[in-house]
C-alpha cells in the first residue's frame, strides 16, 4: 500500500488496476481522489455514513466492511481482495 504523497507516482505505473483505502472518516480516499489517478479507487469503512460520502467523490467506489470484521485482520484483507477481484 502507498501513502496518499506518493500516489502520483504509482498513477503513472501501468501495474496499478486499483487503488484500496482502509478509512474510518474517507479522508484517505478523499485526499487519493484530489491527485485524479486513471485507476478507480476502493475506499473500504465500518462507517456507513463515510461509505455514503465516498461514493459521492470521483472515482471513488465505498465499500461497507461488517463491524464484526474490525478485529479480525486476516478475514478483512481476504474480503477486500474478493471485493477489489469484482
Amino acid at each position: 500500500m502507498a501513502s496518499t504523497g506518493s500516489s502520483v507516482a504509482f498513477d503513472t505505473r501501468e501495474n496499478v488496476d486499483l487503488f484500496v483505502c482502509l478509512t474510518e472518516n474517507g479522508k484517505i480516499a478523499r485526499h487519493l481522489a484530489k491527485q485524479r489517478p486513471k485507476q478507480p479507487i476502493l475506499a473500504c469503512s465500518i462507517s456507513g455514513q463515510s461509505v455514503r460520502q465516498m461514493n459521492m467523490v470521483r472515482g471513488v467506489v465505498g465499500y461497507k466492511i461488517p463491524q464484526y470484521m474490525k478485529s479480525k485482520t486476516d478475514d478483512l484483507i481476504n474480503l477486500i481482495l474478493q471485493v477489489a477481484q469484482e
